[in-house]
């Protein structure tokens, strides 16, 4: 009987994906899929840069 894994990767901007088939001591067999999905970073549209920029931009007025 064959033993399948998979992984996920998730980025901020790419999403991966394997799927392995495994002996029943846990050794890799095959690999039966893998994928990846790149698309781009969000964007904050009034100021027209990243997300993450947009969020951490108030963070020195802090402190």
């Amino acid at each position: 009987m064959a033993n399948y894994r998979w992984g996920i990767d998730l980025g901020t901007s790419s999403i991966g994906v394997a799927v392995y088939e495994t002996d029943n001591n846990g050794k890799i067999i095959s690999l039966k899929h893998l994928d990846s999905y790149i698309f781009g970073e969000p964007v904050a549209p009034k100021e027209m840069v990243t997300l993450n920029t947009a969020r951490r931009a108030p963070y020195p007025l802090r402190r």
